[in-house]
């Protein structure tokens, strides 16, 4: 179901029992596979230094701050705790109130049934000068828009997709969003490498006649514009100066 204001995706789907054996055996041969996962680990070695960025400009690395990560890929905690060592960097505690100086949450948001009240729990967590290090899926990406549910984009356990306008809707009443940018890089790739019969014509077309000398250029197009299906902002704490 599409949100007609926003565009936001309302997948909720969750998994039964009787399909879980199925979508277990998948996983084991797409996401979670042992390619896959050192894809992963290569991935959240670039993030580390895109977070290390965003926490530079907007906190002073220096002084003791408190971080949580709020996603479930763990092993990025490690990196985080390497990267920066002097810092207090932990797993989410959902019961701490204005505690944390920066919240990364990960890719998470699509996994609530009601992700206002998640942004919310949030927000108490943050200290008043706090911020948000928010990274999501989007069900506004070029390669969602363009494939529809044969992208890999739409998991089995994700309850929604949102659009960038429907994040930015949510967050409306618990932060100001400060950076907003969709620095994906496998968006067209996946478009050009998907096999069904059911693709739209200009697809197809980019398929026989194009094929991956466009993906470069066609890349950083998409996320100039805003069209990967991968997001990253940063937004801080409403009530606190920017």
């Amino acid at each position: 179901m599409e949100c007609l204001n926003c565009s936001s995706l309302y997948v909720q789907n969750p998994l039964d029992k009787n399909s879980f054996p199925l979508y277990q055996s998948e996983l084991k041969t797409s996401l979670y596979s042992k390619e896959v996962q050192e894809e992963l680990l290569e991935a959240s070695k670039k993030r580390v230094n895109s977070f290390e960025f965003s926490i530079s400009r907007r906190l002073n690395v220096k002084q003791e701050l408190s971080i949580a990560y709020y996603g479930r890929y763990k092993p990025l905690i490690e990196l985080l705790q390497e990267r920066f060592s002097h810092l207090n960097i932990e797993a989410f505690d959902t019961e701490k109130r204005d505690h944390y100086d920066l919240v990364l949450f990960d890719s998470i948001l699509g996994n609530f049934k009601d992700p206002g009240t998640a942004l919310s729990v949030v927000k108490d967590s943050l200290k008043d000068d706090g911020y948000l290090l928010l990274s999501s899926r989007l069900g506004s990406g070029i390669d969602v828009l363009l494939l529809g549910s044969r992208s890999n984009v739409i998991p089995t356990e994700n309850l929604n997709l949102f659009s960038i306008e429907g994040i930015q809707e949510m967050l409306k009443d618990h932060f100001q969003v400060l950076e907003l940018s969709t620095p994906g890089v496998r968006d067209i790739s996946a478009i050009l490498n998907t096999d069904s019969e059911e693709l739209s014509p200009f697809v197809r077309y980019l398929q026989k006649h194009r094929g991956n000398d466009i993906v470069p250029d066609f890349q950083e197009f998409v996320q100039k514009n805003l069209l990967s299906s991968y997001l990253m902002m940063v937004a801080k704490k409403t009530g606190a100066q920017s």
